[in-house]
């Protein structure tokens, strides 16, 4: 449980100072009309009907099959799964919820492997006979951890903080692994 104090990532992108800003002398604000209307009312729109048109890019906002929800991609491929992922319109069941944030497991995975670890030592408190318990928590840690990642996804070093808790709970899984062997051992000669 002390690992977690000592350094796992370091996110390299948080040391670049940020840019001053400048103006692009090329950018050219072009508010989209409906063509029934006059040049008074042209006035009154907000930034949402606003299109930047740049002399290199055009910027338009689309949605795509990337930013579209795990579950809704699940129901065009299956749709008898509707019911129980989205049985009405924009409602979601809590079965896809969990598999619209499964592909984010990475981010959280570092606090998933700390309750983990932290119910497994609650339990040896509890109960120290239930060594597989134990051993069942302390394989889920480790394979959080391993799987785990900070925030910036791209960007990031692993730092010795992180195999030193690998290493930690690895020795901590073979332990409990070989009290479970000796204890079955046991029992076999008796």
């Amino acid at each position: 449980m002390c690992c977690f104090l000592l350094p796992f990532f370091y996110d390299s992108c948080s040391d670049k100072k940020p840019q001053n800003a400048y103006v692009d002398s090329t950018a050219v604000v072009v508010p989209i009309v409906p063509k029934k209307e006059d040049s008074i009312s042209q006035k009154s729109y907000s930034l949402d009907t606003v299109k930047i048109i740049s002399a290199d890019t055009i910027t338009e906002t689309s949605t795509s099959d990337e930013e579209e929800f795990s579950s809704k991609k699940i129901i065009k491929k299956y749709p008898i799964l509707k019911p129980l992922l989205m049985p009405a319109s924009s409602t979601y069941t809590g079965l896809a919820t969990i598999v619209n944030t499964i592909q984010f497991v990475s981010l959280f995975a570092t606090t998933i492997t700390f309750i983990l670890l932290l119910l497994g030592l609650l339990a040896k408190l509890i109960d120290k006979n239930a060594v597989k318990i134990f051993l069942l928590l302390e394989i889920c840690a480790t394979g959080f951890l391993f799987i785990a990642s900070p925030y910036a996804l791209f960007a990031y070093e692993i730092l010795w903080g992180y195999w030193i808790c690998i290493l930690c709970i690895s020795s901590l899984t073979i332990i409990d692994a070989y009290i479970i062997y000796k204890q079955k051992r046991k029992e076999q000669d008796h």
